[in-house]
């Protein structure tokens, strides 16, 4: 007979890659994109009616036409994949791709398919991602003290936004809880023209007259 230690090991190291997105953070992204289809679940927690299992394959089907979010299996491998994917996916006609990836700048696939690409969004979340895991029986721990919380991510996170369209590579912090990240963009660069111009005037000591 197994102890308990054991079992908990060995479950958690089976659905490793299932953590599922929280609710809330799902919520707050479906308010501006209005989701159709989940391109990376199970039927115990996907978060759109339309969606793909592993038995499905989403990397094998045709996202066309929908408004996708996918967050994926962890592993350098399967980000790899779905990257490559989700960029691709969101080039077709009437499809736009929304994916929450660990910020890895220095990663392959975040250079090749995100990085000054355009239109690509990303936008950087201010706290790490608190993923959940329905899928644990009772009797497994996680989390940072052997307890059922939810799991922070180990890097913190982004949403990445695939457009398809020809607009430049954007960049972006949204708040929690921020359902219009223009405006915090809008006040960034008004403040760095205002910048600009108080610098120019003090080092070339122009005066500027209103």
């Amino acid at each position: 007979m197994k102890s308990t230690k054991s079992v908990n090991c060995s479950v958690s190291s089976a659905i490793a890659g299932e953590w599922e997105t929280p609710d809330e953070l799902f919520q707050e992204l479906d308010h501006i994109y209005h989701f159709t289809l989940d391109a990376c679940a199970r039927p115990e927690n996907a978060k759109c009616q339309k969606f793909f299992t592993k038995k499905e394959d989403g990397l094998a089907q045709d996202w066309r036409g929908n408004v996708v979010y996918c967050c994926p299996p962890s592993g350098t491998r399967n980000l790899r994949l779905w990257v490559a994917k989700g960029a691709a996916e969101g080039k077709k006609k009437n499809t736009t791709v929304v994916m929450l990836l660990p910020v890895s700048t220095d990663a392959a696939w975040f250079q090749e398919h995100i990085y000054l690409q355009p239109g690509v969004r990303v936008h950087f979340l201010p706290e790490r991602v608190k993923f959940t895991n329905r899928l644990l029986p009772s009797y497994a721990k996680y989390g940072q003290n052997g307890t059922k919380d939810p799991a922070g991510g180990m890097r913190p996170s982004m949403v990445v936004v695939f457009t398809g369209s020809k607009r430049k590579f954007c960049c972006e912090w949204i708040g929690k809880g921020d359902r219009k990240p223009w405006k915090r963009k809008f006040l960034f660069w008004w403040t760095y023209i205002w910048i600009y111009i108080w610098w120019g005037n003090k080092k070339f000591n122009i005066t500027i007259q209103v």
